[in-house]
């Protein structure tokens, strides 16, 4: 392994190709490129560490409560906003000279381009500004415009040429018409949410793609709850292409210098404690693969985070601590904090200088080989493997198309093939039987010198030997025949069922095939004989591995046949409730009067009655109720000896029962007379009740009182003189002949009636 630490030899071929480069500069001020700028917000100043030795190598003094810091595309200038003078500072990262802009509001933030000297800052309440540092010693504001009320995150696209920020929503701000041109939130939010606030964004570095930090205010399931997310937008068509859920607040949203990474601070999270729910203070910076939108990992920085930068190399990501008056290195290859580089004074924010010429850390890809387990089938082709990244690693993480390509290296056989887009491996039908492997690599996206290679192993068997036997069997016209055909067939000695497809391959008019099980039915217009169809079955496994087979089945004529009849009715009875010939057939045809007698045999009940002349079933009114049942038997006229019996289950539902609340006042001080009749407004199948119909019965009375009595005919008596007051009388009525078709009410008694 390279020692981290450059040779004095390097370190001085390194200037001089700076100084080379960089001709218009000053003999001297050579620009840095492995430096981070971190503010100070109560040290009214910018730290500058160096990045390869993680330390601080200068101090330099800004305005009061420095924030945010951003570093211009050719690394040459670092703009911070200084909350508390309400200006921006320039430096000059050569020489650390600072020159300094007053703003017309507070700054929350700011942003500049990749190309171009225009710096960007948004105020506390909405104001944009737009400033010229191209005279690094004299920067001043171009322009101004509101965008929102409010004041969040900004980010330039990598073109220059739009600036999107949170002001309460997302704005963008076109560059070259210098107009605001769009405003959006809730949308942003999707379903489920009544309010959203976005509080920052960070542009892809192909400007392809924002990801916007995303608080959103729900009603769901367990009621109110804070949730957040990072919105991913499609810059061309403005979209939503992917939510990133985080449970928490998002805060600075950084990528690495190739997009291929998000590390994002987790300000605070909604929590209930028990004594309520609040926000409560964030601890982590949460590592998002960019490719699949997922997040690797959670990475604990053990306080609230402030600002976040990476590193041009993708080795090291910075975060301020300003509870710990620290800065967190965190190391990209293993996430996790590795040091902390003590900082005075509440550091809030930190950048890196870009560095073009900076190799990327090489992620750590790891093909691994797969073996299918089970053998694929000769003659059948199809998909042997789903996805051969489903076991690979790319920096310990899932491989995925999108952070790895996939390609074919080789294959034992050109029948066996790989789809770099899917990762699946597949097998055509004529490849040869027995052992094959295929080789392919995963390459880290956009870095084709990252790579490994693994194999796929998998086993082509010969098709198994399939038969499929003749079947015999026998049915009336209109009867199933024969269960299933694959009942005898077999495939590599065991039952073909499960493993085999079944097809007609020559049909018989007199039968009925089911493809689905190999049942056969004779058709009930079948004539008596012999019929025979031809199926096939073929290997589920291999389509291609077939055998076919006959089935006989010998069809005789239907008898007749009578079909068991239910109806239903009430007790109010009816007439021609069903008719017992509506599913009784003859020959497999609807018997008819013209073709058969009927005659009751028995019945359960003397109101349940035929007709023999129509076949209706009568119930007479009254008739009992419950589950009442007549047995008929139907006779072949031209075959007196050729009958059948069925039965007609007729199920007579009891009166409907209703018992009506009732309400009475009366004196407590008068007694010996009848009060009301609760069953005055009571009914039975639609019908007053006469008396004796049904049984009255008390069933409560509250509070208890026994001078007052429900009679058997339904009358309430008061006995004697008694105590006032409100009473509940609760009753039942129940039908006489039928007992338990009962009903409740409840007679209310107010005795606070005066004479």
């Amino acid at each position: 392994m390279t020692h981290p630490y450059p040779s004095r030899a390097s370190r001085w071929l390194r200037i001089v190709c700076l100084i080379l480069v960089l001709a218009p500069w000053p003999i001297g001020a050579i620009a840095p490129t492995h430096e981070a700028y971190v503010t100070n917000a109560e040290g009214n100043s910018v730290s500058v560490i160096d990045t390869e030795q993680n330390e601080i190598t200068a101090t330099i003094p800004v305005g009061l409560s420095p924030a945010a810091v951003v570093i211009s595309g050719d690394g040459t200038r670092a703009y911070v906003i200084n909350r508390g003078s309400n200006s921006l500072s320039v430096i000059d990262t050569a020489t650390h000279d600072v020159a300094t802009v007053v703003l017309g509001d507070t700054p929350s933030s700011v942003a500049a381009g990749k190309v171009g000297s225009l710096v960007y800052v948004l105020g506390e309440t909405g104001l944009f500004s737009v400033i010229d540092a191209s005279t690094i010693s004299a920067p001043s504001v171009v322009r101004t415009t509101t965008v929102g009320t409010q004041g969040g995150r900004i980010a330039v696209s990598p073109n220059g040429k739009h600036v999107y920020g949170a002001s309460g929503g997302l704005f963008d701000f076109d560059t070259e018409i210098n107009t605001l041109v769009s405003r959006d939130a809730l949308s942003l939010a999707g379903p489920g949410s009544f309010y959203a606030a976005v509080s920052g964004v960070a542009i892809t570095p192909d400007g392809k793609r924002a990801f916007v930090s995303l608080v959103t205010y729900n009603y769901g399931q367990f009621g109110f709850n804070v949730d957040g997310q990072i919105a991913v937008v499609d810059l061309a068509t403005g979209d939503v292409s992917a939510r990133i859920p985080l449970f928490s607040q998002p805060g600075a949203v950084v990528f690495t210098t190739d997009g291929s990474r998000a590390y994002v601070t987790i300000t605070s999270y909604w929590a209930n404690t028990g004594y309520g729910a609040a926000f409560l203070p964030g601890q982590w910076v949460a590592a998002i693969d960019t490719a699949t939108n997922e997040v690797l990992r959670w990475i604990d920085v053990a306080r609230t985070p402030g600002g976040i930068a990476v590193t041009p190399d993708r080795a090291n990501v910075y975060v301020a601590v300003p509870a710990n008056n620290s800065v967190a290195r965190i190391d990209a290859a293993e996430n996790a904090v590795v040091q902390l580089i003590a900082i005075d004074g509440a550091p809030a924010d930190v950048a890196t200088l870009p560095d073009a010429a900076a190799a990327p850390r090489h992620y750590v890809v790891d093909a691994v080989d797969d073996t299918v387990a089970a053998p694929v089938a000769a003659l059948s082709g199809g998909v042997a493997a789903e996805n051969v990244l489903a076991n690979d690693t790319i920096d310990g993480n899932p491989a995925a198309p999108g952070n790895v390509t996939i390609a074919f290296v080789s294959a034992t056989s050109d029948g066996v093939t790989l789809d770099a887009k899917s990762g699946s491996v597949s097998v055509s039908p004529d490849t040869p039987v027995g052992p094959h492997t295929l080789t392919y690599r995963i390459c880290e996206a956009g870095n084709d010198g990252n790579c490994d290679d693994a194999t796929v192993s998998l086993t082509v068997r010969a098709p198994f030997v399939i038969r499929a036997n003749a079947d015999r069997g026998a049915a009336t016209a209109g009867a199933p025949a024969i269960a299933s055909v694959l009942d005898n067939d077999t495939l590599e000695g065991g039952p073909a069922v499960g493993a085999v497809s079944l097809s007609l391959v020559a049909g018989d008019p007199g039968l009925a095939f089911n493809a689905a099980n190999g049942s056969i039915v004779a058709n009930a217009s079948a004539n008596a004989g012999e019929h025979t169809l031809t199926y096939g079955i073929c290997e589920l496994a291999s389509p291609a591995n077939c055998a076919q087979a006959t089935a006989t089945v010998l069809v005789t004529l239907p008898m007749l046949r009578a079909g068991d009849d239910t109806a239903t009715t009430t007790r109010a009875g009816g007439e021609g409730i069903v008719n017992v010939l509506a599913n009784d057939t003859l020959d497999g045809s609807a018997a008819t009067l013209a073709r058969v007698t009927l005659s009751s045999l028995a019945a359960s009940d003397p109101g349940v009655t035929l007709n023999a002349s129509s076949g209706a079933i009568s119930v007479a009114r009254g008739t009992a109720s419950g589950t009442q049942s007549l047995t008929y038997r139907a006779c072949e006229i031209d075959r007196a000896n050729n009958c059948s019996d069925a039965t007609v289950t007729v199920v007579v539902k009891p009166y409907v029962i209703l018992a009506v609340n009732d309400s009475v006042r009366a004196s407590s001080k008068n007694g010996g007379s009848a009060l009301i009749n609760v069953l005055a407004n009571d009914s039975l199948g639609g019908a007053r009740i006469n008396a004796g119909v049904v049984k009255v019965t008390r069933i409560s009375l509250s509070p208890s009182n026994k001078e007052i009595r429900l009679n058997a005919d339904g009358t309430v008596d008061v006995l004697g003189k008694t105590s006032g007051g409100t009473y509940a009388l609760v009753y039942e009525i129940c039908e006489a002949a039928s007992p338990a078709n009962c009903a409740r009410a409840t007679l209310t008694i107010d005795l606070s009636g005066k004479n």
